[in-house]
Protein backbone atom coordinates (compact mmCIF):
# COMPACT_ATOMS: atom_id res chain seq x y z
CA UNK A 1 0.00 0.00 0.00
CA UNK A 2 2.79 2.30 1.17
CA UNK A 3 5.36 1.92 -1.73
CA UNK A 4 2.56 1.60 -4.85
CA UNK A 5 -0.34 3.14 -3.73
CA UNK A 6 -3.78 2.15 -4.35
CA UNK A 7 -5.89 2.21 -7.33
CA UNK A 8 -9.60 1.26 -6.14
CA UNK A 9 -11.04 0.78 -2.78
CA UNK A 10 -9.37 -1.84 -1.00
CA UNK A 11 -10.82 -3.65 2.78
CA UNK A 12 -9.11 -5.61 4.82
CA UNK A 13 -11.83 -8.38 6.31
CA UNK A 14 -9.51 -8.94 10.14
CA UNK A 15 -10.16 -12.10 11.01
CA UNK A 16 -11.42 -13.92 14.69
CA UNK A 17 -8.60 -13.02 17.31
CA UNK A 18 -6.61 -11.03 19.15
CA UNK A 19 -3.56 -9.04 17.46
CA UNK A 20 -0.79 -7.04 19.91
CA UNK A 21 0.36 -4.41 17.39
CA UNK A 22 0.65 -0.91 16.70
CA UNK A 23 0.33 0.48 13.58
CA UNK A 24 0.96 3.97 11.65
CA UNK A 25 -0.83 5.04 8.31
CA UNK A 26 0.44 7.34 6.29
CA UNK A 27 -0.35 8.95 3.42
CA UNK A 28 -1.12 6.28 0.72
CA UNK A 29 -0.83 7.20 -2.86
CA UNK A 30 -4.35 6.99 -4.30
CA UNK A 31 -6.34 6.87 -0.75
CA UNK A 32 -8.11 10.19 -1.29
CA UNK A 33 -11.45 9.58 -0.69
CA UNK A 34 -13.69 8.42 1.53
CA UNK A 35 -13.24 4.74 2.87
CA UNK A 36 -10.40 3.87 0.23
CA UNK A 37 -8.97 1.48 2.99
CA UNK A 38 -10.93 -0.17 5.07
CA UNK A 39 -9.74 -2.42 8.09
CA UNK A 40 -12.41 -4.21 9.52
CA UNK A 41 -13.53 -7.27 11.27
CA UNK A 42 -14.52 -10.56 8.93
CA UNK A 43 -18.04 -10.83 10.27
CA UNK A 44 -18.57 -6.92 11.17
CA UNK A 45 -18.80 -8.08 15.46
CA UNK A 46 -17.02 -6.10 17.08
CA UNK A 47 -15.93 -8.29 19.91
CA UNK A 48 -14.49 -10.49 17.33
CA UNK A 49 -11.54 -8.71 16.42
CA UNK A 50 -9.03 -6.90 19.38
CA UNK A 51 -6.28 -4.75 18.57
CA UNK A 52 -4.50 -3.91 21.41
CA UNK A 53 -0.88 -2.50 22.37
CA UNK A 54 0.96 -1.22 25.15
CA UNK A 55 2.21 2.03 24.35
CA UNK A 56 5.37 4.04 25.43
CA UNK A 57 6.63 8.02 25.79
CA UNK A 58 7.94 7.82 22.29
CA UNK A 59 5.08 5.87 20.69
CA UNK A 60 1.79 7.23 22.68
CA UNK A 61 -0.77 5.38 20.61
CA UNK A 62 -1.91 1.65 18.95
CA UNK A 63 -2.98 3.34 15.84
CA UNK A 64 -1.74 6.35 14.39
CA UNK A 65 -2.94 8.21 11.18
CA UNK A 66 0.14 9.83 10.15
CA UNK A 67 -1.32 12.39 7.14
CA UNK A 68 -3.34 9.52 5.79
CA UNK A 69 -6.36 9.96 3.99
CA UNK A 70 -9.39 7.47 3.40
CA UNK A 71 -9.11 5.24 6.20
CA UNK A 72 -12.02 3.91 8.07
CA UNK A 73 -11.71 1.44 11.00
CA UNK A 74 -15.15 -0.56 11.45
CA UNK A 75 -16.29 -3.38 13.71
CA UNK A 76 -13.61 -3.82 15.73
CA UNK A 77 -12.48 -3.63 19.37
CA UNK A 78 -9.65 -1.26 20.25
CA UNK A 79 -7.62 -1.28 24.27
CA UNK A 80 -4.82 0.08 25.48
CA UNK A 81 -2.55 -2.14 27.49
CA UNK A 82 -0.66 1.38 28.79
CA UNK A 83 -1.62 2.66 32.23
CA UNK A 84 -0.12 5.57 31.41
CA UNK A 85 0.33 6.31 27.89
CA UNK A 86 -2.95 4.55 26.53
CA UNK A 87 -4.05 6.65 23.54
CA UNK A 88 -5.77 4.54 20.90
CA UNK A 89 -5.96 6.52 18.02
CA UNK A 90 -4.17 9.65 17.24
CA UNK A 91 -4.57 11.46 14.11
CA UNK A 92 -1.81 13.46 13.11
CA UNK A 93 -1.19 16.32 10.67
CA UNK A 94 -2.86 16.68 7.46
CA UNK A 95 -5.15 13.35 8.02
CA UNK A 96 -8.57 13.66 6.25
CA UNK A 97 -11.32 11.55 5.13
CA UNK A 98 -11.01 9.37 8.64
CA UNK A 99 -13.83 7.43 10.08
CA UNK A 100 -14.11 5.40 13.31
CA UNK A 101 -17.39 3.27 13.35
CA UNK A 102 -19.02 0.76 15.11
CA UNK A 103 -15.74 0.34 17.28
CA UNK A 104 -15.53 -0.75 21.22
CA UNK A 105 -12.43 1.77 22.37
CA UNK A 106 -11.25 0.46 25.79
CA UNK A 107 -9.01 2.84 27.60
CA UNK A 108 -7.54 2.45 31.32
CA UNK A 109 -9.43 3.50 33.97
CA UNK A 110 -8.11 7.02 35.17
CA UNK A 111 -7.63 9.28 37.81
CA UNK A 112 -5.68 11.98 35.60
CA UNK A 113 -7.05 14.68 33.18
CA UNK A 114 -3.61 14.23 31.66
CA UNK A 115 -4.18 14.03 27.46
CA UNK A 116 -1.69 11.51 27.50
CA UNK A 117 -4.46 9.17 28.33
CA UNK A 118 -7.03 10.35 25.63
CA UNK A 119 -8.05 7.50 23.93
CA UNK A 120 -8.98 8.80 20.95
CA UNK A 121 -7.16 12.54 20.50
CA UNK A 122 -5.48 14.62 17.78
CA UNK A 123 -3.64 17.90 18.56
CA UNK A 124 -3.12 19.15 15.17
CA UNK A 125 -5.40 21.78 13.22
CA UNK A 126 -4.71 20.76 10.02
CA UNK A 127 -7.02 17.70 9.90
CA UNK A 128 -10.40 17.28 7.57
CA UNK A 129 -13.55 14.97 7.66
CA UNK A 130 -12.89 13.15 10.47
CA UNK A 131 -15.70 11.06 11.52
CA UNK A 132 -16.51 9.50 14.99
CA UNK A 133 -19.60 7.44 15.00
CA UNK A 134 -21.37 4.53 16.85
CA UNK A 135 -18.28 3.76 18.81
CA UNK A 136 -18.51 2.66 22.56
CA UNK A 137 -16.01 4.59 24.46
CA UNK A 138 -15.00 3.80 27.51
CA UNK A 139 -12.59 4.89 30.70
CA UNK A 140 -9.39 7.18 29.80
CA UNK A 141 -9.23 10.73 30.78
CA UNK A 142 -11.10 11.50 27.56
CA UNK A 143 -13.04 9.98 24.99
CA UNK A 144 -12.33 12.37 22.65
CA UNK A 145 -9.59 14.99 22.54
CA UNK A 146 -9.67 16.86 19.58
CA UNK A 147 -8.07 20.45 18.63
CA UNK A 148 -10.92 22.66 17.64
CA UNK A 149 -9.73 23.79 13.53
CA UNK A 150 -10.33 20.85 11.73
CA UNK A 151 -12.91 20.65 8.87
CA UNK A 152 -16.01 18.52 8.44
CA UNK A 153 -15.87 17.18 11.88
CA UNK A 154 -18.89 14.78 12.76
CA UNK A 155 -19.45 13.02 16.32
CA UNK A 156 -22.56 10.93 16.35
CA UNK A 157 -24.23 8.63 18.44
CA UNK A 158 -21.38 7.35 20.23
CA UNK A 159 -21.22 5.85 23.95
CA UNK A 160 -18.84 7.52 26.37
CA UNK A 161 -18.30 6.13 29.40
CA UNK A 162 -16.45 6.55 32.98
CA UNK A 163 -14.01 9.15 31.46
CA UNK A 164 -12.15 10.76 34.34
CA UNK A 165 -12.16 14.71 32.81
CA UNK A 166 -13.69 14.82 29.78
CA UNK A 167 -16.29 12.81 27.28
CA UNK A 168 -15.29 14.97 24.58
CA UNK A 169 -13.14 18.15 24.42
CA UNK A 170 -13.01 19.59 21.41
Amino acid sequence: LVSWGISQQVVFNVREGSYREQIIIPEIEGADHPDAVVFQSEDLDSTKVTLTYSANYSYKYTIKFDGAKGISINHMTLKSESSYYSRIIEIGENSSNIKLQNNIIIGPISTSSSDYRALIYSNSTKNDSIEISRNNIQYGSYGIYLRSGSLNLKIESNQLINQYYYGINI
